[in-house]
């Protein structure tokens, strides 16, 4: 990049001195250097004679305008233009952070003031309209913009007093109750599903065993991970914190007996002999409203929020003369067909479908729902507004946007012209990274867990995946006779990508973690309130991708990893090729004119 250090030229008063001769400096002319030499001694006449021929020689270099901070081929910026530019950060952007001198924070912006003014008359910007992309993602952007300004000019503040943090905190006061809890360890010795009764009282002996040898010092983690047949077994059979009320029945009992660090008797049964210990007992929390004033002063104001929006969006849907959808009312919203249309504004539409990715976010059906509603009304409010109103409100926006657009585009051609041996090179030191996702086709089995002794459930499931490895036969007589007794339910999942198995399917997670192959049983594992088998019928392993077929990945890749020295590259190159130069001094007084402005506003 090309820099100019350009200074002032000599004041009149050193002009003065040196005279005439002052203007010789720039003359190329060997005849007239011979010339000067050969009058030195003929007198002041002669000198000034000489002095105005010299006149006609190349001039000195002209000094730049003070307000010139720098000039390229097409154009120039000056201290106008960088203070605008400035003006138009984020409010805590406007001053140069503590990390970084005056100079190069403000040479860093003017470097990209050139580079926008560059992009934004550059052919490439004129091609924006066309750009299918770049509309669409400009519209998103916009959009967003249109609901921040909506939000701001109808926000409203919801205070909570003292009183009511109190109110609630007395109404609610066992929701913040948080119980003993304890943090424990099993070890299982399940019956098998055909095992006789002498065959289950020699189990339990073995567990007596095994208790006997704990008592005497040996490692729980140790023999959990020996003998145990629970699903915890390769973490030392290490069980969450849980409550009394979690535990029901004998196990709950017997845990909340027990003092830390003893080993419970044998506990014997339908789903074998176990042995607990008590890892850590958490003791109960009562509530301190002094605690919680903040939690539930933002809980509090969330509801009131929460009205407020939606009295806007039943003013903006009467405006626009539609109707709010019953599931925002708690419709049951799991019937909808995946596209039936929810609600409609115009052209643009809310499915079951377009819901899913905030859903899978963790977010209820209804919120997700008011979300994109609101969302639609409160843009098309403001687009209410006209274009004389909206469009000086999105111009600064839309050439932010378009210039980020146009160096993406700008660094993705200069990419291009890399020799392909670059992204080759990049592949194959990669190549790991570019397989192609295995590919499975499951069937689900599934019990709900109820009440009680959550690991007495195992036994089912247990039992059932015994069978399923052992005996396919032996498993559908068993799986026919389990599903008119329980709850259980059979499904069957379409082949699909691994990625998109955890995504669509996250309670699968745990299974899925075991090693793939096909007619595999996976399982028992439970997840939430249920407990899961699984049986990979298909199962298409991952293969390794040619360049050809991932070369578009590979190239985004590139970028992702080597943006930043690329964009420097891109920039030295864009400066060199415009014939960029910084005038520094011009820029450093304009450094020290901003310090004294931010000086004089701090004080």
């Amino acid at each position: 990049m090309k820099q100019a250090s350009v200074r002032p030229v000599l004041p009149k008063t050193v002009q003065d001195a040196v005279g005439p001769l002052g203007l010789l400096a720039g003359c190329k002319s060997t005849e007239l250097a011979h010339r000067v030499r050969g009058l030195r001694a003929g007198g002041l006449i002669a000198l000034w004679v000489l002095g105005l021929w010299g006149l006609g020689c190349q001039p000195a270099a002209q000094p730049v305008e003070p307000e010139v901070l720098a000039k390229w081929d097409g154009g120039q910026l000056k201290v106008a233009d960088l203070d605008a530019y400035l003006l138009r950060l984020p409010v805590a952007e406007r001053q140069p952070p503590a990390t970084s001198s005056t100079a190069e924070w403000l040479r860093l912006h003017l470097d990209r003031l050139f580079e926008r003014r560059h992009l934004l008359s550059s052919p490439e910007a004129e091609a924006l309209a066309d750009d299918e992309t770049f509309a669409s993602g400009w519209a998103s952007k916009r959009d967003d913009i249109l609901m921040r300004r909506y939000l701001q000019r109808h926000n409203q503040s919801f205070e909570v007093s003292g009183q009511e943090i109190l109110a609630y905190f007395e109404a609610h006061r066992d929701d913040w109750h948080s119980p003993e809890r304890r943090i424990f360890q099993n070890l299982l010795l399940a019956f098998p599903a055909s095992a006789s009764a002498e065959q289950k009282d020699a189990i339990c002996e073995r567990a007596e065993e095994l208790r006997r040898q704990l008592v005497d010092g040996a490692s729980f983690d140790t023999l959990v991970r020996q003998h145990s047949d629970s699903s915890n077994a390769a973490t030392g059979g290490l069980v969450s914190a849980l409550s009394r009320d979690q535990l029901r029945g004998e196990v709950g009992e017997l845990l909340f007996a027990l003092e830390p660090g003893a080993i419970s008797r044998v506990l014997r049964n339908r789903a074998g002999c176990q042995l607990f210990r008590v890892r850590q007992v958490i003791p109960a929390v009562e509530p301190q409203v002094e605690l919680l004033q903040e939690e539930i002063a933002n809980l509090l104001g969330e509801e009131r929020r929460a009205i407020w929006l939606r009295e806007l969006m039943e003013k903006e849907a009467t405006a626009q003369g539609v109707d709010l959808p019953e599931a925002l009312d708690g419709t049951d919203w799991q019937a909808l067909p995946a596209d039936e249309v929810i609600f409609s504004l115009g052209e643009d539409v809310v499915t079951l479908r377009s819901l899913l990715p905030a859903i899978r976010q963790g977010k209820t059906p209804e919120k997700a729902l008011a979300e994109q509603v609101s969302r639609l009304l409160f843009i098309a409010s403001m687009e209410n507004l006209g274009p004389e109103v909206l469009d000086p409100l999105l111009a600064a926006a839309k050439e932010g946007f378009s210039q980020d657009y146009l160096r993406r585009l700008a660094l993705r051609d200069h990419l291009t012209r890399q020799p392909e041996e670059l992204l080759r090179q990049a592949y194959d030191n990669n190549k790991g990274r570019y397989m192609s996702d295995p590919r499975l086709e499951l069937t689900l089995y599934s019990w709900p867990i109820g009440g009680g002794d959550p690991l007495a459930y195992l036994e089912r499931p247990r039992r059932f995946a015994e069978a399923l490895k052992e005996n396919p036969q032996t498993a559908a007589e068993l799986w026919q006779a389990e599903s008119e007794a329980t709850a259980a339910e059979q499904a069957v999942l379409p082949q699909m990508g691994l990625r998109d198995l955890f995504a669509s399917r996250p309670e699968l997670s745990a299974a899925l973690m075991e090693e793939h192959v096909e007619g595999a049983v996976l399982g028992p594992h439970r997840s939430g309130r249920f407990i899961y088998v699984v049986q990979i019928n298909v199962y298409i392993p991952p293969r390794q991708l040619s360049f050809l077929e991932v070369q578009q990945q590979v190239r985004a890749d590139f970028i992702s990893e080597h943006g930043e020295a690329m964009a420097a590259e891109w920039s030295r190159s864009l400066a060199e090729d415009q014939g960029w130069v910084v005038f520094e001094d011009n820029l450093d007084l304009f450094g020290q004119r901003l310090v004294e402005q931010l000086t004089r506003g701090a004080d």
